[in-house]
């Protein structure tokens, strides 16, 4: 594979899950209007939380989480299909978290749902975490057969879902 093939390829496979990333929220706003949802701020006890707060930490989980499952996209995006490297990818993102791409999704809708004041989007980002979190366990395995000891390191040094921000920040 040639750069210029590998760039498409990344911006492809960019575009291609922040689009579906999209779509999701957007059919999750619609099912939570469609099902008479409350808004979050409606909601007992959390009404007492005021709506900027939940606008606020929003726009942080998105601002911070975003570009993490970008970085991930791109990092592994360019060596083909996700999971289908010939090699460990512990490198970028990767050095920090070991599902940047999960992860990342999973704050930027829940930050999403804050945004919008929309519990549908809440309630769909909680089932994309525990969708994540077996899709993860399952692609586990296949990464411990294919790199063995690598990964096993790899997994006792490197988060799984929340990266090391001091290591990230911090630390050279």
């Amino acid at each position: 594979m040639n750069m210029e093939e590998s760039n498409y390829n990344t911006f492809v496979a960019t575009t291609g899950v922040l689009c579906g990333v999209i779509l999701f929220i957007l059919i999750s706003l619609s099912i939570g209007q469609l099902t008479g949802l409350p808004r979050i701020s409606q909601i007992p006890i959390l009404n007492l939380i005021p709506y900027t707060a939940y606008l606020a930490f929003g726009l942080v989980l998105v601002a911070v989480w975003l570009p993490i499952s970008i970085a991930g996209i791109y990092t592994i995006g360019h060596r083909g299909a996700v999971g289908m490297s010939g090699h460990l990818i512990n490198y970028g993102i990767y050095h920090y978290v070991r599902n940047p791409m999960y992860s990342g999704i999973f704050f930027t809708l829940l930050g999403t749902g804050l945004i919008a004041n929309s519990l549908g989007i809440i309630i769909a980002s909680l089932i994309w975490l525990v969708v994540s979190i077996f899709e993860c366990r399952r692609e586990l395995k296949g990464l411990e057969d294919r790199f063995g000891k690598d990964y096993k390191t790899y997994e006792r040094e490197t988060p799984f879902f929340i990266p090391n921000f001091g290591k990230m920040f911090w630390q050279r």
